[in-house]
């Protein structure tokens, strides 16, 4: 007799007796959110290329480099009205700005949940924070009554990534080895895994399987065994 499916977190894997965001990946994004205002200011100290490295030439032109890095630029930008770019000709590149992010999001929030509109917060770093502290706030309720939580928790996580990527901050990967995953043939999957060690899950970009914290650790030990 098959056993039924352990219900889990839509966003990491782990085991969550009601299949909702757990609260370690609430945690998670409380903490990304806390932190986007203090790698806002360390963005705008980076800057100028001689702060961390060389500007960046436009990909298809002969122009001299931006005095700029244009990453940062992108990053710390204002975001367009709606939050979108028009690209007409599909030619369009770079990073979206935190900003965008936050505010799309907020919108989204006080939309869904019938809030007052939100009303003009200040200068991009002004708006940041109180957008932040906003979002921050309502984690529970996007978590527990939005359809799009784990979205939410993702593209959070994703632009707090992009910045301290950008900054030079980010972890090495984990090399834990293959894909121990089968697909219905029973084929095993054998794709090397790699992952941040502060990651709360981790997706195997050829198979598509999650594996929570709990789960990669778990793997990563019993490789070693049949290795040794």
């Amino acid at each position: 007799m098959t056993e039924p499916a352990v219900p889990s977190c839509p966003c990491c894997g782990a085991p969550e007796p009601y299949g909702r965001i757990c609260y370690g990946c609430r945690g998670s994004v409380r903490a990304d959110l806390a932190d986007l205002p203090a790698l806002y200011a360390r963005l705008r100290r980076s800057l100028l290329p001689a702060s961390t490295g060389p500007s960046q030439p436009l990909t298809g032109t002969r122009e001299m480099p931006l005095p700029v890095r244009v990453d940062v630029l992108d990053l710390i930008g204002r975001a367009a009205p709606g939050d979108g770019v028009v690209d007409l000709h599909g030619d369009q590149w770079g990073l979206v700005p935190i900003i965008a992010v936050l505010s799309a999001w907020e919108r989204e929030v006080r939309s869904h949940f019938r809030y007052t509109r939100a009303v003009f917060a200040g200068s991009v770093e002004q708006s940041i924070g109180t957008v932040a502290r906003f979002l921050s706030a309502h984690v529970d309720r996007i978590c527990d009554d939005h359809p799009a939580g784990s979205d939410f928790i993702a593209e959070i996580a994703g632009v707090h990534y992009t910045c301290r990527r950008v900054l030079g901050e980010t972890e090495r990967g984990l090399k834990l080895g293959p894909c121990p995953s089968d697909d219905e043939d029973g084929k095993r999957c054998g794709q090397p895994l790699t992952c941040n060690p502060r990651a709360t899950s981790m997706r195997c970009r050829a198979c598509g399987t999650v594996y929570s914290r709990s789960d990669w650790l778990a793997t990563g030990e019993a490789m070693r065994s049949d290795v040794g």
